[in-house]
């Protein structure tokens, strides 16, 4: 049977045996949560594609040492476009599955993923990484009724589809007819993305810049105590510098008074 592990980066990523022969690992974004999560998958390259739907730009500020990982790679990695400093690079059909689902659906990665998989042509398709929690704040409120729907819509097109059990069906599956949102990595400044997901680019660069700011301010707090304290010992140098050029500072020890 033609199948697909597509696997996400969740803890429950951890609980994946190895594939049997034949089987194809679709792995995506950055290599860290796998080295950490599934070490095997990385190490022994086991992986058979890759994916990044993200922008170039993205990429290179949120991914710059997996970025020159996939430099290093032969084997397909999935951009939006081909990228003359990544040899594997491949486009990913983005058009050909708009045109061949009807519509544009597609909050997350992993639905597109789940539609390549479908149009391909594989008959079982394995969820592994994957909890899209419904508890996070913000982050999955979009992406769990379109993952549902994919799942839902591979069945319906005759897929076997096997999901970690950590992923709770609280959610009904969303409305592709209905739909008129951001299409996922391709339209990433439209109202409706400014509007109902705080970009996770704009988050990082904020928490980036306000670590240096951070740091700046302390050092600069650092250099103000240390240039109050050096102004004191000059002051005080000085005084004694004055004291010593004073006429009256040549004293004859006799001279002072015994007190009594």
């Amino acid at each position: 049977m033609k199948t697909v592990r597509i696997l996400g980066t969740a803890p429950n990523l951890a609980n994946m045996s190895r594939p049997p022969l034949g089987v194809e690992i679709w792995a995506c974004n950055q290599k860290r949560g796998y080295a950490s999560g599934l070490p095997w998958v990385i190490d022994e390259s086991v992986w058979t594609r890759w994916f990044n739907l993200h922008t170039r730009y993205h990429q290179n500020v949120r991914y710059m040492r997996t970025v020159r990982w996939y430099r290093e790679q032969s084997k397909p990695i999935y951009m939006q476009d081909v990228q003359p400093d990544i040899p594997a690079s491949r486009k990913f059909p983005k058009d050909e599955l708009l045109t061949f689902f009807g519509h544009r659906y597609f909050t997350c990665q992993a639905a597109w993923m789940i539609a390549l998989a479908i149009w391909e042509g594989f008959k079982r398709i394995e969820l592994w990484g994957f909890e899209i929690s419904s508890k996070k704040e913000g982050g999955y409120a979009w992406e769990r009724p379109c993952v549902f729907y994919w799942i839902d819509e591979a069945k319906r097109r005759g897929v076997e589809v096997i999901i970690p059990p950590e992923l709770i069906r609280d959610t009904p599956p969303g409305d592709p007819l209905t739909y008129t949102g951001w299409l996922y990595g391709y339209e990433p400044h439209n109202e409706y993305y400014r509007t109902t997901y705080r970009s996770a680019l704009e988050v990082f660069m904020r928490e980036k810049v306000q670590v240096e700011i951070d740091a700046l301010v302390k050092k600069i707090d650092g250099l103000k105590q240390d240039l109050i304290l050096a102004d004191g010992a000059l002051q005080a140098f000085k005084y004694v510098l004055a004291q010593l050029d004073a006429p009256e500072a040549h004293v004859n020890v006799h001279e002072v008074p015994s007190g009594d």
